[in-house]
């Protein structure tokens, strides 16, 4: 696995470790909140067109992971985000699988 797969699955693991966000303490929430800001800004770089044409191959497949667990962590809008980027980057890298997956949860067509 690439370096920036790496990079995704640890934000994963991250969002992950924090659990549901209605349950989240308040200072728990504000560290959640530096950690979406960071993955919100990452995933926005790694989809940029001119990054994802000597990509990581399975960088797509990292960030369609990443938004769903930012779905199961109750964040809608960072998830649908981070699915649009995820799905963007693997149109360019002619994944259709991962493409359409990802535009599909984060419900576009």
């Amino acid at each position: 696995m690439a370096q920036t797969s790496l990079e995704i699955s640890s934000l994963r693991r991250d969002v992950e470790a924090m659990g549901s966000l209605p349950l989240l303490p308040l200072d728990d929430f504000v560290e959640y909140s530096d950690l979406c800001q960071r993955i919100l800004g990452r995933a926005a770089e790694i989809s940029a067109p001119s990054a994802t044409r000597d990509g990581d191959d399975d960088a797509g497949t990292e960030l369609r992971e990443l938004g769903l667990a930012l779905r199961r962590a109750g964040d809608g809008l960072a998830a649908a985000e981070v699915l649009e980027c995820a799905g963007a980057y693997a149109r360019v890298r002619h994944d259709a699988r991962v493409a359409s997956s990802s535009y599909n949860s984060a419900g576009k067509s």
